[in-house]
This record gives C-alpha cells, sequence and structure tokens, in this order.
C-alpha cells in the first residue's frame, strides 16, 4: 500500500487546521509501524530477507515499510501480528520497546502472585493430608526455628548497632538521623530478610519433602 499523499507536494496555507492535523497524525502513525516492524525483526535476529521469505513478499517490501514509504497490506499486518505475538493497535499506534516492557512487568508480577498462590495452596494441601501428631510436630519445629531467628535477629541488630550506628552519632552527631531514620529500615530489613528464610526453611523441611512424596 504505497503513502501516495507523502509524495505530493502539498501546499500548507491551501489546507484547512483539520487537513494538517490529520496529515501529520497518518505521518506519525506511519512511522510507527516503520520502526515497530523494524525493531521487531532486529528483536528476533531477522534480516530482512527472512522476514521477506516467511511472509512471501519481496525484500524491497520490507524495505520499504521499515523506511515509511509503504503500508504493508492487511493480511500481511495480521502475520505480522501473529509472528510477533502483538496487536494491531499496538503496531500501528504504540512503542513496541514501552508496550513489551509492560507487557515483560506485568507478566512478572503475575508470576509472582502465581508462585505465592501455589505456595498457599501446596500449604493448605499439606496440612490438611497430615494427621494430628503430624500437624503438631510441624507446627512445633517452626515455632522453634522462629524463636532461633528472632533470637539470632536481635542478637545481629545489637551488634550492628553497637558497633556501627553508636559511633555514628558520636563522630558524625546525627544521633536523630541513626534513631528515627537509619535504625527503623535495618530493622525492617531484618524482618524481611527473617521471613524469607523462614519461608525458605519450611519450604525445604516440609512442602518440598511432601511434593515429593504425593
Amino acid at each position: 500500500m504505497q503513502l501516495i499523499g507523502y509524495k505530493k507536494q502539498l501546499k500548507i496555507g491551501s489546507l484547512q487546521p483539520v487537513e494538517i492535523v490529520l496529515l501529520e497524525q497518518e505521518r506519525r502513525k506511519n512511522m510507527n509501524i516503520a520502526e515497530n516492524i523494524k525493531m521487531l525483526r532486529k528483536q528476533h535476529n531477522l534480516s530482512q530477507e527472512q522476514l521477506a521469505e516467511k511472509l512471501n513478499v519481496s525484500r524491497q517490501s520490507v524495505s520499504k515499510w521499515e523506511s515509511g514509504l509503504a503500508y504493508p497490506e492487511m493480511d500481511k499486518v495480521l502475520q505480522i501480528c501473529k509472528m510477533f505475538n502483538v496487536n494491531i493497535d499496538d503496531l500501528f499506534n504504540q512503542d513496541i520497546k514501552e508496550v513489551n516492557k509492560d507487557k515483560q512487568g506485568k507478566n512478572l508480577i503475575n508470576k509472582y502472585i502465581d508462585d505465592f498462590l501455589n505456595y498457599v495452596s501446596k500449604t493448605i494441601d499439606m496440612f490438611s493430608s497430615f494427621n494430628f501428631k503430624q500437624k503438631i510436630k510441624c507446627l512445633f519445629e517452626m515455632f522453634v526455628i522462629f524463636c532461633i531467628l528472632l533470637i539470632l535477629g536481635l542478637i545481629v541488630h545489637d551488634i550492628i548497632y553497637n558497633l556501627f550506628f553508636i559511633n555514628l552519632v558520636n563522630i558524625i552527631g546525627i544521633g536523630f538521623v541513626v534513631k528515627n531514620i537509619i535504625n527503623p529500615i535495618f530493622v525492617v530489613f531484618l524482618i524481611i530478610l527473617g521471613t524469607i528464610i523462614f519461608i525458605h526453611l519450611f519450604k525445604i523441611r516440609y512442602l518440598n519433602y511432601f511434593v515429593t512424596i504425593f
């Protein structure tokens, strides 16, 4: 589909404001699809010849698409969308690079959510399959681990606080900052670290073993 409108010499003064806006929108749309096709091709390590072969067109056609001199026909647009897993609106109107980043971010969040729900589901299934004695044993062991981690966390906090934070107060004189900002941040860090270790130990000690058996 050739862009005949852009090959004509147009006098801006002879156009109405609405026509100028439409021409600008058409130009941007053309540049979007040109840049997007080129970027998608390079992301998938394809040459213009290879992409042309997959779409059953000439290399010159692909070159014109990427330089903005022509649009691909609709059936080729659909092929491109299917090949690179994008939708038509994104191909024509969006920056594919930003769209891909958004998709990757959403996929990562969805993965974390799925992993968490899977972890909870496996834990519930495991406890449901335990008899009373096994449940008491599991709860007691995890309570002991929790107490050990809590004690270790308090010891680490006291050591770090006495060795470094007190010296900062004495040397620099920033007691307010240490007491009200740095120290709470350090406590939150220790809590998060302890929680991660606790969950990991529970997973190794019980969950993985349960999944392997069942």
